[in-house]
């Protein structure tokens, strides 16, 4: 760490170099722009190092150092007399000035001080006190077991929190760390059986640091090496400086690496993170096994890249994930693909084992789109037809129209089969998610029961409840939508059609609470003035046939079986039944 104390003692080129490569043409320097928000592929942006300043011929944002620091980490001044000092290692002090005592710095502080700690008592065992001597040594055999050596402990900083469970409250002692803060920071326990006194949250654990965008480090990810804990990670939890769901692990780096290399990978678990890195695959980051949050979507979708590419576990489990997490994206707009992770592996035993599959089955990762089509184990018409529904409706949730008629064309091209967008029903669809008890209700019919409780008189409507849904087949609809349908019309002949009476009312005598709550809800939720009819109608038809068909289908399988004449009768009519039920002829 060198002091500064002026803005002239300041080198605006070796600065810029932290954030990516940097080539001199003359007199002066060019580089990708590294503003988080231009996504610039050439080197537009220019340093001239004789006066110090800076200017992006693509997106046209320039100025001085100072200016450099603050767009680049989306900060303020003394925000980037922060990152010089954490992420340059220059302690800028100009005179007359004074270093700011800001909780945040503060918290920031001791969590370097505690990542210093466990990173040197892995090395050497460092001053932490432990009833085992050489449970550093314990910990490192458990990393170079699963071939992490001292090249990654040093690139991570790495450490070990030992088996004391006041290792790190004793440490702060000694040397006059406020503990407090350590609580603040999600290091210590404060015990409330006895008064000043504290124990670790990290006991026995490998020490993983957590860095925010700035590189600096925030929190951390506990990995248990032995089995005497149930939780095989333990992470920080939210304090002023982390928030698990607006962290990402590595983005410091892999941002970088990502806009060079058009792409970025996401993994669930640290070590998946460091085994990713390790072969090579430096645009890598890490959810710490949360959800994946609408902040963590957001910055991915800042980088602009054509590819976001989710790389989870093998087993079903992970693959359950990796769909939860491709749908969120794909309905975020973000170009979702996803990594075929051999069953029985994870990325980090992956990467171990098979580097270089490993990194072949990242380059040649399926969109989500096709991923979902492969964990079909069937390919005949039926089984490509209820993945047809299942896209149709997984597409409807699109609002961008060009979007939708973009991934109907792969769907199509997925499934051999003509396969037309769905209109999106935005219009119809409640704004909040409907109540829990009607998790049975599927989406189809939720508007069903919104159009026919707020637009009865519409000739949409009319003509679907007087032809589309007396022609359903017994026990298509769900129960809970069934009934409230029925409630509906039912109150709608006793008020002699007037629905302003049912709309208004604000009680409903002698029906089922459950019906009761889904009609209360959806009273309540925002929607459209002046939907589309003409879509909403041609949606609801198209549900209606396929639906009626699928029934049908079954009730003719069945059939075959036992059938006297061979089921030859019945096969053509299943054959017909299925044609029509594809959209072929």
């Amino acid at each position: 760490m060198r002091t500064v104390k002026t803005k002239g003692d300041l080198d605006l080129i070796d600065i810029a170099s932290h954030y990516d490569d940097i080539t001199q043409n003359g007199k002066e320097w060019y580089m990708v722009c590294p503003l988080p928000e231009h996504h610039d592929t050439n080197p537009s942006c220019a340093f001239n190092p004789e006066k110090q300043m800076w200017y992006c011929h693509g997106c046209g944002e320039g100025g001085d150092v100072f200016d450099l620091l603050m767009k680049v980490h989306g900060t303020d001044f003394r925000g980037a007399i922060e990152a010089l000092r954490d992420h340059h290692q220059i302690d800028y002090r100009p005179a007359g000035g004074s270093k700011g005592t800001g909780e945040k710095e503060q918290l920031r502080k001791v969590v370097q001080w505690a990542c210093d700690a466990y990173h040197a008592h892995l090395k050497s065992r460092g001053q932490l006190y432990d009833r085992d001597s050489g449970s550093f040594e314990t910990a490192r055999n458990y990393l170079n077991n699963r071939n992490f050596d001292l090249g990654d402990v040093n690139r991570w900083g790495l450490g070990w929190s030992g088996n004391y469970p006041t290792a790190l409250a004793e440490l702060a002692r000694k040397q006059e760390v406020d503990r407090d803060l350590l609580v603040k920071a999600g290091l210590l326990h404060k015990r409330s059986d006895q008064e000043g006194k504290y124990r670790d949250v990290f006991v026995g654990r490998i020490m993983i640091p957590v860095r925010d965008a700035a590189g600096r480090p925030v929190g951390f990810a506990g990995r248990k090496i032995s089995s005497g804990s149930r939780q095989k990670y333990i992470n920080t939890g939210d304090t002023p400086i982390f928030k698990k769901a607006d962290i990402l692990m590595n983005w410091d780096q892999a941002a970088k690496w990502a806009r060079k290399r058009n792409r970025i990978v996401v993994v669930e678990g640290p070590l998946d993170l460091l085994r990713t890195v390790k072969i090579g695959i430096d645009e890598t980051v890490c959810t710490m096994g949360t959800a994946m949050s609408d902040a963590h979507v957001e910055m991915l979708s800042g980088l602009g890249v054509t590819r976001v590419i989710l790389f989870g576990d093998g087993d079903e489990a992970g693959v359950k994930a990796s769909i939860k997490r491709g749908e969120k994206l794909l309905l975020e707009n973000q170009p979702a693909y996803v990594v075929e992770t051999p069953e029985g592996e994870d990325p980090d035993s992956f990467g171990d084992k098979k580097p270089t599959s490993t990194s072949r089955a990242i380059r040649i990762a399926p969109t989500y789109l096709r991923f979902l089509y492969n964990q079909e184990p069937k390919r005949d018409a039926l089984s490509k037809a209820e993945l047809a529904d299942s896209f149709r409706v997984l597409l409807s949730k699109i609002n961008d129209e060009t979007r939708r008629a973009l991934l109907a064309n792969e769907v199509q091209e997925i499934l051999g089969v003509e396969f037309k967008a769905p209109a999106h029903l935005a219009a119809l669809r409640p704004e909040k998610p409907a109540p829990k008890k009607e998790g049975t209700v599927p989406q189809i019919e939720l508007d069903m029961i919104w159009a026919v409780l707020f637009h009865w008189d519409e000739p949409a409507v009319f003509e679907l409840t007087a032809h589309v849904l007396p022609t359903l087949p017994k026990g298509l609809l769900s129960d809970l939508g069934k009934q409230t349908l029925s409630f509906i019309m039912s109150q709608l002949e006793q008020w002699d059609g007037d629905h302003e009476k049912l709309i208004t009312n604000s009680s409903y005598v002698g029906v089922e609470p459950e019906v009761s709550q889904l009609l209360s809800v959806i009273r309540s939720m925002n929607r459209d003035a002046n939907p589309d009819w003409t879509k909403f109608l041609r949606e609801v038809t198209q549900w209606a046939t396929i639906e009626s068909a699928k029934h049908e289908l079954e009730q003719l399988r069945q059939r075959l079986t036992g059938s006297e004449d061979g089921g030859v009768s019945i096969l053509e009519q299943y054959v017909k039944t299925s044609r029509r039920r594809l959209n072929v002829d």
